[in-house]
């Protein structure tokens, strides 16, 4: 099920209206049903006045038929005059809009064997309830707008604390460490929910604390025995006693060494947190030459436009590793091509194929063949998310490799 986009103050207020719809209409329509009945007991009562005078009247020997009130006409067996056809058929009671005269309430009865018919004229009464339906719709109308207008304005004032949380902590930033919401905002839920998220940003900076910590302490530690074997292995291989097959095998492991350095490298990176800004072009000078220098490649470079300032360890990771993929991977001509804030790495190798491309960046997933440990792209894409750096990957098989970063 995919959740609502609908924020929750207009379905508040949405429910806020549908509510005073239902009992507006509620009361509106109980006000007319009552009204409706309390002039139909009246009228009935006028009528059966009506019918006991008539009683009297007919009681007489000297019969004259009494003056009638206005809008009450009588007819029935003689004496009386004779009622209209479609009156003949009601039978003794009342009868509220009658066939024949639907303006009209009737009432039939027997006065001494006679029957007699009494009809009222309600066209009065009627309009007199259509004017009250009216009066009661826009009566409602007119409360539905004034409290929707009302609701609207108390839910946005209610919903600002809570738009304001939300703007604070879509500005926290992913690798800015000590930050805190505060207690500046209105209302007891909302400041305990920023009291909530402040703990848990607490809890987060110390466990970023001590996972930098222990990173930065166990990359010195393997430091300075990488050291001892890397002039070790140097002082070795300048031996000219070296058999051929000695020194292949020397420079194996001093290779191994040299990877085995850098990632130490990269783990110190992440725990400094980037390093001081640098531009990117004297960035890529650094990198273009050394980290392709086993592969005996020397990369391209094709610049155009500004070059942004970039975290120089983070960028040294994203760019290093692009090019090492591209030399050891790939093949010549490998060329860097920079337009402005937007870098790319072209190899002409054998290519990825698709399935492989979608899934390399993930821990442990590598090149056929590879003897890495398919830790760099992982770490491409871990930097490339904390700054909001854009990193794409294009391949086909027998065409090359395009890696893409738009730095941002």
């Amino acid at each position: 099920m995919r959740p609502s986009r609908r924020s929750l103050s207009r379905r508040l207020f949405l429910a806020l209206l549908t509510v005073l719809a239902a009992g507006g209409t509620a009361v509106a329509a109980s006000a007319w049903l009552l009204t409706r009945q309390t002039l139909q007991r009246l009228l009935i009562d006028d009528l059966d006045h009506e019918f006991d005078e008539m009683r009297l009247a007919l009681s007489r020997p000297d019969f004259r038929l009494p003056p009638q009130e206005t809008g009450v006409r009588v007819w029935g067996d003689p004496p009386l005059p004779t009622p209209p056809e479609a009156l003949r058929g009601l039978s003794p009671g009342w009868h509220w809009r009658p066939p024949g005269a639907p303006h009209s309430l009737a009432r039939v009865g027997d006065i001494d064997a006679r029957r007699v018919y009494l009809v009222m004229d309600i066209d009065d009464t009627l309009d007199t309830l259509n004017g009250l339906a009216w009066l009661l719709g826009g009566l409602l109308l007119t409360v539905l707008a004034a409290a929707g207008g009302a609701g609207l304005w108390w839910l946005r004032h209610i919903a600002r604390p809570v738009e304001a949380l939300s703007r604070a902590v879509a500005e926290l930033q992913p690798d800015h460490r000590g930050q805190r919401l505060g207690s500046g905002f209105h209302g007891a839920e909302v400041t305990r929910i920023a009291a909530a998220i402040d703990g848990f940003l607490e809890q987060l900076d110390a466990f970023v604390a001590r996972e930098r910590a222990f990173t930065a302490a166990a990359s010195h530690e393997l430091r300075t025995p990488l050291a001892v074997l890397t002039t070790t292995l140097e002082l070795l291989l300048e031996d000219g006693r070296l058999s051929s097959e000695h020194r292949a095998r020397l420079e194996a492991v001093r290779h191994q060494v040299e990877r085995l350095a850098r990632r130490m490298q990269h783990l110190l990176h992440f725990a400094r947190g980037g390093g001081v800004a640098e531009n990117l072009d004297r960035i890529v000078d650094r990198l273009s030459d050394g980290e392709c220098e086993l592969a005996g490649v020397r990369p391209q470079l094709d610049r155009r436009g500004p070059a942004p300032s970039l975290p120089a360890a983070h960028a040294e990771l994203v760019i290093g590793n692009l090019l090492r993929n591209a030399c050891e991977h790939g093949a010549a001509p490998v060329r860097l091509v920079r337009r402005g804030g937007l870098l790319i790495v072209v190899d002409h190798g054998p290519g990825l194929d698709p399935a492989l491309r979608e899934r390399l960046g993930l821990p442990g997933v590598r090149h056929a063949g590879s003897t890495g440990s398919g830790l760099g792209l992982h770490l491409v894409r871990l930097v490339c998310a904390q700054h909001g750096w854009r990193f794409r990957l294009f391949s086909r098989p027998g065409r090359g490799t395009l890696a893409c970063v738009r730095f941002s």
